[in-house]
């Protein structure tokens, strides 16, 4: 299972559109998201589900991910200068975090 956790600098209906064409070849069960009402405009209502309920976890994993991962905060000392090293990293802190949590595999 795969999760994609995106940030839209620019909230409009718009911004939500031009994502669903990039992800178009992806097959999403479901869109979890915030109150944002240009969600609502765009996502069919069968695939999103809204609120904190749905969020919060998906929070809660990227919180993980930058208290653990330097390279994911901001370009100073810690960040990858090839795509390959930043993508081995994260694999790295994902095995981890899988074989160390029993009950839930979030990432």
């Amino acid at each position: 299972m795969k999760y994609w956790l995106i940030r839209a600098v620019v909230r409009s209906a718009q911004t939500v559109r031009t994502l669903l064409k990039k992800l178009k070849k992806v097959d999403i069960a479901q869109y979890c998201t915030d109150h944002w009402k240009a969600f609502a405009k765009v996502l069919l209502p069968e695939k999103h589900r809204i609120g904190k309920a749905y969020t919060k976890n998906i929070e809660g994993v990227n919180t993980c991910l930058r208290a653990r991962n330097r390279r994911l905060v901001r370009k100073t000392t810690c960040f990858s200068k090839k795509k390959e090293n930043h993508m081995a990293s994260l694999n790295t802190m994902f095995n981890y975090r899988n074989q160390t949590k029993t009950k839930h595999h979030t990432l």
